[in-house]
């Protein structure tokens, strides 16, 4: 019992090393990371998520779906199958980038990048990281040369 207690100890601390180093990354690069479940719900609320889409602090998205933010039914699409073609993997945990279109809270539609890696997580089912990047973001971020913006790597 105690070898199973410390192996199940060590576990938690790699994925949240693991997610941490992800996080991180994503957080460089995007201006939202936003962590879902195994079903595509957003795991917790996500400030900078809800701030790019004008929601307003007082709202909690946690527990939405990225999907209810893409009005487009072939942006849908992709990202669905996207994730769930990445989760029927199983350990070969590809990330992917996609191109997609949401809609922010007064009805705009926003050009943006979805950065999305899959993870492990403790009770064996994977789990999302999405870094999004508005596309008007993405243009300036690249200097001459494909160079990241300036601090990002």
């Amino acid at each position: 019992a105690l070898k199973a207690s410390a192996r199940m100890e060590v576990a938690a601390k790699y994925e949240r090393c693991q997610k941490v180093a992800m996080t991180s990354l994503l957080d460089i690069l995007c201006d939202a990371v936003v962590a879902l479940d195994h079903r595509l719900c957003m795991k917790q609320h996500f400030p900078k998520f809800a701030a790019m889409l004008m929601h307003g602090e007082g709202n909690s998205l946690q527990g939405c779906t990225l999907a209810e933010f893409i009005p487009d039914e072939e942006d849908k699409a992709t990202f669905s199958q996207a994730a769930s073609h990445n989760a029927a993997e199983g350990t070969e945990l590809k990330p992917t980038v996609m191109h997609v279109r949401m809609r922010d809270s007064i009805g705009n539609r926003v050009q943006v990048e979805f950065f999305h890696v899959l993870y492990l997580n403790l009770g064996g089912e994977v789990d999302h990281l999405v870094g999004v990047r508005e596309e008007a973001d993405a243009v300036a971020a690249l200097r001459p040369g494909g160079v990241a913006r300036q601090g990002a790597l």
